[in-house]
Order: structure tokens, then sequence, then C-alpha cells
């Protein structure tokens, strides 16, 4: 019979359903820094106490993609922000999320300009208060 599509291929709604899992309470943060990521939006939006950013629209590939990197420029960008965000004292559940995420838009919005590229249009997705 061959196994479980769950347990082959992270898709949006087996990732949403192992984060449903946990209480409603409990707080949740996921970051996708890959291309097309923003199809996992529509799915995570429904899971309570989720914050979620992912790279790009889910009909874009996210800048930086290309073979040997280490990371999209997205995810050097968030890695940065959220670093300073650390650093000055914050928490994740005490963390401008929105705010963090306008930042981090604007800067990779310049660097695609910058090398003239289709942008990427990273998503942004909060979950119902848990």
């Amino acid at each position: 019979r061959g196994a479980a599509p769950d347990d082959l291929v992270l898709a949006p709604d087996g990732l949403a359903r192992a984060l449903a899992a946990f209480p409603a309470a409990t707080p949740k943060y996921v970051v996708l820094q890959g291309c097309h990521s923003g199809g996992f939006a529509e799915a995570l939006a429904r899971v309570p106490g989720l914050v979620g950013l992912m790279a790009a629209r889910r009909d874009r590939t996210s800048f930086g993609c290309d073979p040997g990197q280490d990371m999209t420029f997205f995810g050097a960008i968030y890695g940065r922000l959220l670093a300073e965000r650390l650093a000055a004292g914050g928490r994740p559940p005490a963390i401008d999320w929105a705010g963090l995420f306008a930042a981090l838009s604007a800067e990779v919005a310049a660097a695609e300009a910058q090398y003239d590229v289709l942008p990427s249009l990273p998503v942004f997705v909060r979950g119902p208060e848990g």
C-alpha cells in the first residue's frame, strides 16, 4: 500500500495538521525560505496561535535560491532582523512579528530592485488567537 503522503512530502495541509495538534494557546512560529513557499499560507492561516513568514508568493521564486547558496536573501535578512530583536531582549511571544515582516519585506524588495529581478512578494500569516 505504500507510505502515507504526509510521511513522504512536506505539504501545506500536513504541516498545518501537525502544528494544529499542539494546544491552541501554544505559540507557533513558521518561517519558510523557499521558492513558492506562499503556497503554505492558506493552510497555515487556519492554525490557532501561529505566525508564519514565507519567502515568496505561491507563484514566485525566492530571490537567492541559486545552487550553492546557503540561504535565500529572505532567510539572511530574516536571520539578521530576528537576531537584532533577540539581542534587544525580545522573546518570540513579545516580538512584533508584523513589524519584523514589514522591515523584512522592504529589505527584500530593495535587494530585488537592485538586482532587477522579479519581486518574490513575501507572505505573512497569523492564525486565529489561541
